[in-house]
C-alpha cells in the first residue's frame, strides 16, 4: 500500500510558487488591501516561503511518503524543503517588507513625498524591519547590504503605489541606488538616491519609486495621466464631442508644467501600500529556501512486535 504527503490537500491550479512547487496562498502574507487579514495571493507574491515550519510541511507535498510491506514493516521517507546561501557567486537575496518611508531623523509613514510651496519634499528613507541582534551600521551592511556600493550598486523594489487621488494601485517594479544607510529605532533603513523630473526649466528630484510610478501611468494608464477617456463599449456607440476638448486642455497645461510636475501637483504616485510594498536585500541568515524538496530522511519500521505481541521488539532502521 502506498500513500502520499499532504495527500488530503485539495488540488488549486494557483497554488504554487516561481518555482513551480506547492504553495498554499494562505502562506502569504496578510494585507489590508482589499480586507483587512486578506491573504495576497501567488500571483502577487509568488516567491517561496521562508518560514522553515510551513516550508517543510509543504516539502513533497503528494509525493510518496510511505510504503506499507506485506510483511507489516513499512518504509517512511521525510521531506524538508530545499535552501541555497548564493546564486553562482551572490548572495542570495529576499524580499523585505517595507515597514515605512519617511525624511532622515524624522518619522515615517507611507508617503513617498508631500507637496510644499514651490515643489515637493521627498521621503527618500525607506525602513525595514531587521533582526535584534544588528545593532550598528556596520552590522547591516554585513547581514543586509553585503556587497552594495553606495550611489553604485542597484537595490530592487517592488512597490504598491496609489495612482491617482482615489484608490487606483498598481504595482511598480525599480531599481534604484542607494546613498546612506543606518539603524534607527530598532529599524534598518537606506536612503533612496533622487532622480531629476527631465521636465523642461525643472530641478525638481523626485522618489524613483515616484518617478517610476509616473512613467508606469504614462505608459499604461491614458486616463489618469492624460485625462483620456476610458474606453466603454455602449450600444448603441455614444458620441461625446466635448470630452477630447477637455483631454486636450489637460496635455496642454502639462506641455506647459511638464508631466512630473503636473502629476506631483495633484498628489498621483505620492502614497504606498505598506502592505505590499517590498525591498530585496541580503537574506542575513545565509539559508533561503527555495528550488523544491529534498529527501531527508528514510525510516525502515519491521513492525515485529506487532506479529510477536512485544512492542519492545518494534526496531527502526535508517538516520
Amino acid at each position: 500500500k502506498f500513500s502520499y504527503k499532504n495527500q488530503s490537500e485539495q488540488f488549486s491550479s494557483k497554488d504554487y510558487d516561481r518555482w513551480g512547487n506547492y504553495k498554499p496562498s494562505m502562506v502569504n502574507p496578510n494585507c489590508g488591501n482589499p480586507a483587512p487579514g486578506d491573504p495576497i495571493s501567488n500571483d502577487e507574491f509568488p516567491y517561496s516561503e521562508q518560514d522553515s515550519f510551513f516550508a517543510n510541511q509543504n516539502a513533497g507535498t503528494w509525493s510518496l511518503n510511505k510504503i506499507a510491506l506485506p510483511s507489516g514493516g513499512s518504509i517512511n521517507v521525510d521531506y524538508d524543503a530545499k535552501h541555497y546561501a548564493y546564486v553562482q557567486d551572490r548572495p542570495a537575496m529576499r524580499l523585505m517588507k517595507i515597514v515605512g518611508v519617511g525624511q532622515p531623523g524624522q518619522a515615517y509613514g507611507n508617503s513617498l513625498y508631500y507637496n510644499v510651496p514651490g515643489g515637493i519634499q521627498n521621503n527618500l528613507v525607506v525602513y525595514f524591519a531587521i533582526d535584534q541582534s544588528v545593532t550598528t551600521p556596520a552590522h547591516l551592511k554585513r547581514d543586509y547590504l553585503k556587497n552594495v556600493v553606495l550611489n553604485g550598486t542597484y537595490l530592487y523594489l517592488k512597490c504598491y503605489v496609489k495612482m491617482n487621488s482615489v484608490d487606483k494601485y498598481e504595482y511598480v517594479s525599480l531599481y534604484s541606488q542607494i546613498d546612506d544607510y543606518g539603524i534607527r529605532n530598532g529599524l534598518g533603513w537606506v536612503k533612496l538616491k533622487p532622480l531629476p523630473t527631465t521636465d523642461k526649466n525643472s530641478a525638481v528630484n523626485l522618489n524613483p519609486i515616484t518617478k517610476y510610478g509616473l512613467q508606469y501611468m504614462r505608459e499604461n494608464l491614458p486616463e489618469i495621466a492624460y485625462g483620456q477617456s476610458a474606453i466603454v463599449e455602449t450600444d448603441p456607440p455614444s458620441l461625446d464631442l466635448y470630452a477630447p476638448l477637455a483631454d486636450m486642455g489637460l496635455q496642454l497645461k502639462q506641455f506647459v508644467t511638464g508631466f512630473n510636475n503636473e502629476m506631483t501637483g495633484r498628489g498621483y504616485a505620492k502614497d504606498i501600500a505598506l502592505d505590499r510594498s517590498y525591498i530585496r536585500l541580503t537574506e542575513p541568515s545565509g539559508f533561503k529556501y527555495g528550488g523544491g524538496s529534498l529527501v531527508s530522511r528514510i525510516i525502515i519500521e519491521d513492525h515485529w512486535g506487532t506479529m510477536t505481541g512485544d512492542v519492545n521488539n518494534n526496531f527502526r532502521y535508517g538516520q
